[in-house]
């Protein structure tokens, strides 16, 4: 079973709150392409990643295509508000561009990081908080395979509570978290939900083996090898890896 990739889940920094829906550049140029990550919790701002990415409890952003950080928007217009990403955001700083999202390279030592390019290194480095983890959006939600329906209510009515692919109520998951941030009885949640989905997973490859096939032709031999730890799946840390963190990152503003 994929137990360590379960019990990471459970690591997950789940804070869901109300957000903006527009988001600006430290500059304080609208920027539409970007959506606002959950606003952590006694944060008066969010910051905010280019769709399909995740969302850091430091207010950086990862592409989960790559494995790179990068600093994005902020719903503050004044990117000024606690909250906002306060990482090269200033034309002052060497490499920075506060008209648009400047990705982070890792420098020497572990968790010193430059703007841009890794020769700012020599030039203007800095630390950021760590460990990042996670946080819980849509981006998060499509990878694990969640399918849920969140309200801004913290009782939400019998019409949004939608199921779960294996039976567990979503409207219970938002009742219970969304507002309030609740990141253990999420990660209870989504927790039980993979491991419904493993069970279904190891049903389905026992049906579809032919009968016989772990039968040793010669008694001699005994019985067959039980399957090996991790066999079906590979583990996946929530937290961000800072050495595999090295290429520059490139999207459209």
């Amino acid at each position: 079973m994929q137990i360590c990739k379960i019990l990471s889940v459970l690591s997950l920094a789940i804070e869901i709150a109300g957000q903006t829906t527009t988001c600006y550049w430290p500059n304080g140029i609208a920027n539409t392409a970007a959506k606002p990550c959950p606003t952590p919790r006694g944060k008066a701002a969010a910051a905010c990643c280019f769709d399909n990415h995740y969302c850091l409890t430091n207010g950086l952003c990862m592409d989960p295509d790559d494995d790179t950080l990068y600093r994005g928007a902020c719903t503050d217009s004044k990117f000024g508000a606690e909250g906002c990403p306060k990482y090269c955001d200033r034309s002052e700083i060497s490499g920075a561009d506060p008209g648009r999202h400047i990705g982070l390279w890792g420098c020497e030592p572990p968790a010193v990081y430059a703007c841009g390019q890794p020769n700012e290194c020599l030039q203007a480095n800095f630390t950021i908080e760590q460990p990042g983890k996670i946080m819980l959006n849509t981006a998060v939600e499509s990878d694990l395979g969640i399918t849920a329906t969140a309200t801004s209510s913290s009782t939400p009515s019998s019409s949004a509570r939608t199921e779960l692919n294996n039976g567990i109520s979503a409207g219970a998951a938002a009742g219970i978290g969304v507002g309030v941030g609740v990141p253990l009885a999420i990660a209870v949640v989504v927790l039980s939900f993979l491991l419904v989905r493993e069970r279904k997973k190891v049903k389905a490859a026992e049906a579809a083996t032919p009968m016989g096939a772990f039968s040793s032709p010669d008694p001699k031999y005994g019985p067959p090898p039980p399957w090996a730890p991790g066999q079906h799946g590979n583990a996946v840390s929530p937290e961000v890896p800072t050495a595999t963190l090295q290429a520059r990152h490139e999207l459209p503003q």
